[in-house]
């Protein structure tokens, strides 16, 4: 809720859709209007924000969808681009972008 994400630093917060992964049980990415915010609820059943990825041409619309694996976390705004970011550091909360597929508006 808006209390929970006020005390992350969080100042707007309007989820649109949570994904998680097996490879990750601990962690949820929250997918809003312009961001997708990486979440730990850790073992103590504490919730942290880990990173907040935004600022891209893929978060750059709410039409984004997110896909995630053991290594990485792709951002596909269609019919424009595919965004690639490394998971392999995630829980130090380094998310850093590796590659940019624009698509030209085909699907």
């Amino acid at each position: 809720d808006g209390a929970m994400a006020n005390s992350l630093g969080i100042d707007y917060w309007s989820p649109l859709s949570v994904a998680y992964s097996r490879s990750h049980p601990r962690l949820f990415f929250v997918s809003t209007y312009d961001a997708v915010f990486v979440m730990d609820h850790g073992t103590d059943h504490k919730i942290r924000l880990l990173s907040k990825v935004s600022g891209s041409q893929a978060t750059s619309s709410p039409y984004f969808k997110v896909s995630l694996n053991q290594d990485f976390l792709v951002i596909g705004q269609f019919p424009n681009v595919i965004e690639e970011y490394s998971l392999l550091n995630v829980y130090k909360g380094a998310i850093p972008f590796l590659k940019n597929y624009p698509l030209y508006h085909y699907t």
